[in-house]
């Protein structure tokens, strides 16, 4: 990225894209979780505070 030319260095943005496409490669996306899979995963972790809306 040309830190002079920011934003209008289009072509850092093109080579970030490239990059980008690269890791998608090698580490797919997971598969997206289910809703009680997520309130377990939430509910897990000792830094969030998990409450259901009522």
């Amino acid at each position: 990225m040309d830190a002079a030319a920011y934003p209008r260095d289009f072509a850092g943005f093109v080579r970030s894209h490239r990059e980008l496409s690269k890791i998608r490669r090698r580490c797919p996306m997971p598969l997206p979780l289910d809703a009680a899979d997520a309130v377990a995963a939430l509910s897990a972790r000792d830094d969030i505070v998990w409450r259901p809306v009522t």
